[in-house]
């Protein structure tokens, strides 16, 4: 028979060992930090031209021509100095959703609700 106190220790042990560490539970936290501006920028925008391009606001030469230039552009896209706070990786992700939408194409670019008040935009 084990003693009780090899037990317990084992016990501890085992919990230490495979509990996750303290702040990962879930990694809930992830996607609330804030936007990286070239991700932001680059993928936002991005969608924004390919919706233009699909719905007919824009010709697909004016679409490859915006699209050519937006690496150039993100790259020197910075958070304006009153975006406090910044847009979250979450909220990126919401309006890039919903620039995805193809049920949305419908409606302008700039009256997409889960892309208002995001800082760059």
């Amino acid at each position: 028979m084990i003693p009780a106190r090899r037990l317990a220790t084992a016990a501890g042990l085992w919990v230490l060992l495979v509990a996750p560490a303290p702040g990962a539970v879930g990694s809930c936290d992830a996607e609330d930090v804030a936007a990286d501006p070239y991700d932001f920028c680059y993928e936002i925008n991005g969608l924004k031209i390919q919706r233009d391009d699909a719905a007919g606001r824009i010709t697909e030469a004016e679409a490859r021509a915006r699209l050519a230039m937006l690496d150039t552009t993100c790259r020197a896209f910075a958070w304006p100095a009153d975006c406090v706070p910044p847009p979250t990786r979450l909220e990126q992700r919401a309006c890039a959703d919903a620039l995805s939408d193809v049920s949305r194409l419908h409606e302008p670019s700039d009256a997409i609700a889960e892309c208002q008040d995001l800082c760059g935009e």
